[in-house]
């Protein structure tokens, strides 16, 4: 065991250890190795070899029956194919308070749940026993050794793991992450280690950032932690703050060293020693959220088995180096790390670097490929079959949809337009944070229209609260439809309004999850669609989870780059072209009023203006933007509201002076009062969102420059979140979305309006497979499937026929649209939009 400890110690050449290194592993079978036909050959000493080899005890060793006292000698590389198994995945991080525990009984199976959502492939664990056992997880063989950890990437089942024994043993198994349809890439590096002087008892563990990057989006660590003793035998711990359990324990002899690599997860960690003791920790690998890699298992290869002539044949010497020759394994192209298990550790290695393991004593080497780290997202290649309904009592649906695990259904009454519909209202029971399944948990609404088994199901973000309407492709397929309430808006909302658990990952775990246990009970093809925010959740929903839905059709949905997007001024100006030019020059008109006279103007203003800076500035804050309220909601030729009353004012200079006046008066909501929201307000959520990540809308004042200097204000957004800590913007998050969805992107459908201030934001289709963009002409904020071009909505309906596989009644027939007396007069988005301001 010592000698098998000294192994896992040595210098890794151009490798970086991912497995316990401070603890004795037995080596590990890792399954069929070598080709794609399960076997390695060797020109010498040939033969095959499972992962792990054998290995004798002391110096001397026998390989072919030859005592070989000079050390190992160098063969005929590796030729083989790597077998790929499963999709490609990116990695998600897993917290957990406490390890999960099982008394596994020998040649039994035990299922434990770790909080993984049932997509989820594999995952890196971290397993401890109270004895030695040899454990089996689908095509996976490890040992573990009493009171150590060893760090595995297993297969999962349905987001479940299944560990088999050899023998009686007590396990406890924390989860470090999990391997999912898309997440964070791996970025390798070691960094400059942190060299600490711990004091008996806790220390608080500040990792370094990231390097270049201004927001650090690391997901998880690998770790190297280096403890020497004293004079005092020593207990060091490291976990996440406030956890029970740690996620790694070095029990250090007086005055040695002990050694360990783990995969910490994101979030404060916390130190804890017995007696005083020196530590180095060093970051050996990020999982970051906007790195393009992705991870791939595959089937266990061995490039090296010195006992059976695998690359090299003979005991090699101590500190003999081995180099393993992997030009001839197939496969390989385009990783760029490989994932190993040398002598049952864990090594990460850059693949861009020669492999180099040097053995400190006279023992057999076993080295074993298990996995792959390769360059672009994670695409899923294949989607799962989505498994049958579970065993229930009930036959009718509400009583079906209260057995589904975590749902709460009430009957409602139907809608008015739908009699012959059914209505539920589910409390679907959502994590705070998808990364801690033990952790704070809220309730999410959503609202299901069922109108029969057969029928589509059309998932309808709505990006805030309920609305309780129909979507427009819902009442267009005469769908079921699952109207979708998002996180941090009332009532589902977490307990503790920790908004740092808002953003666009949470909330597309939120919507995976609701798709996972509802998926098997509403068993037609799905749809994601929504409207303006409903659109952008819709879109950040599949580019995580692309195999969740059939197709998407987002409505109206921009994408901002920054908190004030220059993209949306000059298409403001610009908007409607020759048509409505006179109606943005009443605007303009208005801009130019204000600021010429801002200094009498700001002494009128109510209130204080300390947050942006002065009155004057609020007034500067109004314009470039005036007329999006007109455009957004379509009343432009509205004689009352719209750009004839607006003309008819500007051509009257009195009426249109006490316009202008009217106009600067609203300067007052950018006042320190105006300004003044709480957590509690109705679209508090949005406006933390739109910091956090969303962006914003900005204007263009080319109109006024020679009026004066456009002074600076901090951005309006950062300004009503009030008591909540400020958000620094991620600029990266809307560029990843549309990154995605111009590379990876499939059945996607979007619709903008031709005159939507938004639709200067909008996303482009670059090379996304099997999709379209269409514009409704003269359409605002509000534009459906109705308002397309004839041709347009042609080639919407058959699009969407396509993608269902059905011809629906309520489809396009014969290039007319056949409209239902009764759907056709249920509340839309653009009944609602003005309503609600959004």
């Amino acid at each position: 065991m010592w000698n098998v400890k000294r192994l896992v110690l040595a210098a890794l050449l151009t490798t970086t250890a991912c497995g316990k290194t401070g603890e004795p592993i037995p080596s590990a079978t890792g399954g069929g190795s070598g080709t794609a036909g399960g076997s390695t050959t060797s020109t010498a000493g040939g033969g095959s070899s499972e992962a792990g080899g054998s290995a004798t005890a002391g110096g001397g060793s026998t390989a072919g029956g030859q005592q070989l006292p000079m050390g190992a000698t160098r063969t005929s590389p590796v030729t083989a194919t790597l077998s790929a198994l499963g999709n490609p995945g990116g990695f998600q991080p897993l917290n957990l308070n406490r390890s999960v525990r099982v008394t596994a009984t020998a040649g039994q199976k035990s299922v434990l749940s770790l909080g993984a959502p049932a997509s989820a492939e594999a995952a890196w664990l971290g397993v401890r026993a109270k004895s030695a056992a040899s454990l089996s997880s689908g095509d996976r063989r490890f040992s573990v050794t009493a009171d150590a950890t060893a760090w595995v990437l297993v297969p999962l089942v349905r987001g479940r793991l299944e560990l088999t024994p050899d023998v009686d043993v007590e396990l406890s198994v924390r989860g470090g992450g999990w391997f999912d349809q898309s997440g964070a890439g791996l970025k390798l590096g070691a960094e400059t280690p942190l060299e600490l002087d711990l004091a008996q008892g806790a220390t608080p563990l500040t990792l370094p950032a990231a390097a270049g990057n201004p927001i650090d989006d690391t997901w998880g660590t690998w770790l190297d932690l280096t403890a020497s003793g004293a004079t005092l035998d020593t207990r060091v711990e490291l976990r996440g703050c406030n956890n029970e359990d740690a996620l790694e324990v070095l029990s250090v002899p007086a005055n040695t060293t002990r050694r360990a690599t783990l995969l910490a997860p994101r979030g404060p960690l916390c130190l804890w020693a017995s007696e005083p003791v020196k530590l180095k920790v060093q970051v050996k690998g990020r999982y970051q959220r906007f790195e393009k890699t992705s991870a791939r298992r595959v089937t266990p290869l061995t490039l090296l088995d010195t006992a059976n002539g695998v690359g090299w044949s003979g005991v090699p010497l101590a500190g003999q180096p081995l180099a393993v020759d992997l030009s001839n394994v197939s496969g390989l192209t385009g990783s760029r790390a490989l994932v190993l298990r040398v002598d049952g550790a864990l090594v990460l290695h850059d693949a861009a670097q020669p492999l180099t393991v040097v053995a400190p004593d006279a023992r057999h080497v076993t080295v074993t490929l298990i996995a792959t780290v390769e360059a672009g997202d994670a695409v899923p290649s294949t989607c799962a079959a989505w498994p049958a309904e579970g065993a229930c009592a009930a036959t009718d649906l509400l009583g079906r949809l209260n057995c589904v695990p975590g749902v709460r259904a009430v009957r409602r009454p139907p809608p008015a337009q739908e009699p012959n519909a059914e209505q539920y209202l589910l409390q679907v029971t959502q994590l705070a944070d998808h990364s801690r399944p033990d952790g704070e948990t809220f309730e999410q609404q959503v609202l299901l229209t069922f109108v029969s088994e057969g029928a589509p199901v059309v998932m309808h973000h709505t990006g805030y609260s309920l609305f309780s309407y129909r979507s427009d492709l819902g009442r267009h397929l005469n769908a079921n439809e699952l109207e979708i309430e998002h996180r941090f808006f009332d009532p589902s909302t977490p307990p503790s309004r920790d908004f740092t658990k808002l953003d666009i990952v949470q909330s597309a775990f939120d919507s995976h999850h609701i798709v996972e246990l509802l998926r098997p009970v509403l068993r037609g093809r799905w749809l994601g669609t929504g409207h303006s925010k409903g659109g952008m959740t819709t879109t950040y929903h599949r580019r995580f989870f692309p195999c969740d839905t059939d197709a998407s059709v987002p409505y109206v949905t921009p994408l901002s780059y920054s908190l004030s997007d220059p993209r949306y001024g000059p298409w403001l100006q610009n908007l409607g072209g020759a048509q409505w030019a006179a109606c943005r020059q009443v605007f303009r008109d208005i801009d130019r009023g204000i600021i010429a006279n801002r200094a009498t103007f700001a002494t009128q203003l109510r209130g204080t203006y300390s947050k942006i800076g002065s009155a004057e500035n609020a007034l500067w804050a109004m314009t470039g933007m005036m007329s999006w309220g007109l455009f957004q909601y379509g009343m432009l030729d509205d004689p009352q509201q719209g750009c004839p009353a607006y003309e008819a004012t500007a051509a009257d200079p009195t009426s249109f002076a006490q316009l202008i006046a009217y106009y600067a008066q609203s300067g007052e909501s950018y006042s320190d009062q105006g300004l003044a929201q709480g957590p509690m307000s109705r679209h508090f959520g949005y406006m933390y969102q739109m910091t956090n990540e969303l962006g914003g809308q900005g204007a263009s004042r080319a109109h006024l420059t020679d009026l004066g200097t456009v002074p600076t204000w901090p951005e309006p957004s950062t300004l009503m979140l009030g008591p909540v800590a400020v958000p620094q913007f991620e600029a990266r998050a809307m560029r990843d979305i549309q990154d995605w969805v111009s590379t990876h992107g499939s059945r996607m459908l979007f619709i903008y309006g031709e005159l939507d201030p938004w639709t200067g934001g909008q996303l482009e289709l670059g090379n996304a497979v099997d999709s379209l963009k269409l514009y409704a002409p003269a359409s605002s904020h509000g534009a459906g499937i109705e308002d397309l071009a004839q041709a347009d909505r042609l080639a919407a309906e058959m699009t969407l026929q396509r993608w269902l596989g059905t011809s629906s009644p309520m489809m396009l027939q014969a290039g007319a649209v056949r409209r239902h007396p009764m759907l056709d007069r249920q509340p839309q988005f653009k009944d609602v939009m003005q309503e609600l301001g959004l």
